[in-house]
């Protein structure tokens, strides 16, 4: 669930018309009740997360190369060639909202790089643009972390 333009919004599992989707809500305070306002078919890739950003919408994840967000009135296609249905992105993995415009995703299965030394392979996503970057931690110690996050062992996210 977030709020988007002072609205509860939230998305779900749910099957329409006999297909397996993820289905939006926004929620109708003077009547109490929930408005289902936009759905996507799964088409078989399985739901992986979904992520709440909030007064921007929900980032649905699901097991294929595009990226959507469900924006408080629609779900769009946001990005596409993440490599979500690749061998690298496994659960558990980190998904971490850097602004309303970017994620930060890692993977669960390590890199090997030059000198045998494993790390995650991390990428921002620019919501906005669409644009994948991997992204270079500057130094072992944050590679070694599942999602290069600041901070001791405990605080990761």
């Amino acid at each position: 669930y977030t709020m988007v333009d002072n609205v509860l919004h939230g998305c779900g599992d749910g099957n329409v018309n006999g297909s397996i989707a993820v289905v939006c809500f926004k929620y109708n305070a003077d009547k109490m009740d929930w408005i289902r306002m936009d759905f996507l078919e799964r088409k078989g890739g399985s739901l992986l997360y979904l992520l709440p950003i909030h007064n921007r919408g929900i980032l649905i994840l699901i097991k294929s190369n595009i990226l959507y967000l469900y924006n408080g009135k629609k779900v769009e296609q946001v990005s596409k060639g993440f490599p979500f249905s690749t061998r690298w992105f496994q659960i558990p993995f980190c998904r971490t909202v850097i602004s309303s415009d970017e994620i930060l995703v890692g993977f669960s299965l390590l890199a090997i790089n030059r000198k045998g030394e494993e790390y995650p392979n991390l990428r921002s996503i620019n919501i906005k643009t669409g644009a994948v970057d991997k992204i270079k931690l500057p130094n072992l110690e944050l590679m070694t972390s599942i999602c290069g996050a600041f901070g001791p062992k405990g605080n990761r996210k």
